[in-house]
């Protein structure tokens, strides 16, 4: 009689526990991101613009250290632009719900010693940072810029 309930009870309370477990491992854990992704750019991402930038605007996942923040435009002919310093946009709709500083605007200065009009074609940026826990993220994306009209 013993030997019956040992079997009923495998059965019961110790083969269903094992069946969760081993599909418990076979689920994969989601993403941890630790790496501060940026969300929307102004200019676009791939986009196209028919006036020359005056201000970079990028949102990232995470809070910005803006000591360790680093951008680079960079326009189609290679030439580095100089930037202003990064200021982080600290109110408004854009930013409700935003972790603080992860929202900046990056004024692109024009230089004195190599006055050019904007040129026309595929511009990059490429961005350096490390998020307030630590962690160091990098990328680059490219918009164009096409001659508007009565250009």
């Amino acid at each position: 009689m013993m030997r019956g309930m040992t079997g009923v009870v495998f059965w019961v309370l110790v083969f269903p526990v094992l069946v969760f477990l081993v599909l418990a491992a076979c689920v994969p854990a989601p993403p941890a991101f630790a790496h501060s992704l940026l969300l929307r750019a102004s200019p676009a991402v791939g986009g196209t613009i028919t006036r020359a930038p005056t201000e970079l605007r990028l949102e990232f996942s995470e809070t910005l250290d803006l000591d360790h923040f680093e951008v680079q435009v960079i326009d189609p002919s290679g030439r580095q632009l100089l930037l202003g310093a990064p200021v982080p946009v600290q109110s408004g709709p854009e930013n409700r719900g935003r972790p603080l500083n992860s929202i900046v605007r990056i004024a692109l200065l024009s230089d004195p010693a190599e006055p050019s009009p904007a040129l026309p074609g595929t511009w990059q940026i490429r961005w350096r940072l490390v998020s307030l826990d630590g962690h160091e993220s990098e990328g680059s994306f490219r918009f164009t810029l096409v001659a508007g009209p009565g250009h």
